[in-house]
């Protein structure tokens, strides 16, 4: 039966016969997998702060969080993400707890703004 997965060599590297130590990534190594992902909103009154929890089932875990601060502009929110521009000095912060995370956006405008949040939460098999 065929074994599956995915490998990537370096540069100059046969990535059928290099040795692992050659490799970039292999799907054979312990990596972080997404084990869920998804995305949601949050409307953010004027001169506010607003916050969204999502909870889930997985005990700890990583979590990477996107919010579009900016019109069409994602950025990755960890315990500190900030954009500073005209007519936007918003900020967002995710904080991660055992079967949850919420995510805080501050809105420092005159008008009420919905921020797109998109999240990934990743999980490491034990062995």
């Amino acid at each position: 039966m065929a074994k599956w997965g995915i490998k990537v060599s370096q540069p100059n590297k046969d990535v059928k016969t290099c040795a692992d130590k050659d490799l970039v990534f292999s799907s054979d190594w312990n990596t972080p997998k997404i084990v869920e992902s998804g995305m949601t909103t949050l409307a953010v009154a004027a001169n506010s702060q607003g916050q969204k929890t999502i909870y889930h089932n997985y005990g700890w875990v990583g979590v990477l969080v996107y919010v579009n601060l900016k019109p069409n502009e994602y950025y990755f929110c960890d315990s500190s993400s900030y954009y500073v521009g005209p007519g936007y000095r918003d900020y967002a912060i995710c904080k991660i707890e055992e079967n949850s995370f919420t995510v805080s956006i501050r809105n420092i405008t005159d008008q009420e703004i919905t921020f797109n949040v998109s999240y990934f939460i990743l999980r490491e098999e034990m062995s």
